[in-house]
């Protein structure tokens, strides 16, 4: 099992030397299906992302892999699903219990998750450090 995530894309611009503005097709994983013209679950989205390429030849319009390591998939799931999931959870039962009221829960719930994205936000920073990607030509 390979430890990178790899998708290709398209470099859009060069931001700085080494560093790459790269438009990304991301796809679901049932757009390769025959049914996937009449199911609304099948979509694609492009991302623009920026990346860092030790190939100075690139330029505006070259095709490119872009990749990263599998653990930032883990971390971005951790960070975005699994630790909301868990505040949420955690503070609607505490509050409920403690209170006996469930819309004071909610609203304690609410509030613990605009404290958890506030902190990411003010984290985002540190967090561009962490989440690096490369690029290199593709072959």
């Amino acid at each position: 099992m390979s430890n990178l995530i790899e998708h290709e894309g398209t470099v859009i611009g060069v931001i700085a030397p080494g560093k790459l503005s790269i438009k990304i097709v991301q796809l679901s994983a049932c757009v390769s299906c025959k049914a996937a013209k009449m199911c609304s679950a099948a979509e694609s989205k492009e991302k623009i992302i920026e990346a860092y390429c030790d190939d100075d030849t690139i330029t505006t319009g070259d095709e490119v892999v872009v990749y990263g390591e599998a653990a930032l998939g883990h971390t971005a799931v951790l960070l975005a699903i699994i630790i909301p999931a868990c505040i949420l959870a955690i503070t609607l039962f505490a509050v409920v219990k403690a209170t006996g009221q469930e819309t004071t829960g909610g609203i304690a719930a609410l509030i613990a998750l605009l404290l958890y994205y506030g902190i990411l936000a003010l984290s985002k920073k540190k967090l561009e450090r962490k989440f690096i990607f490369k690029a290199k030509r593709k072959l």
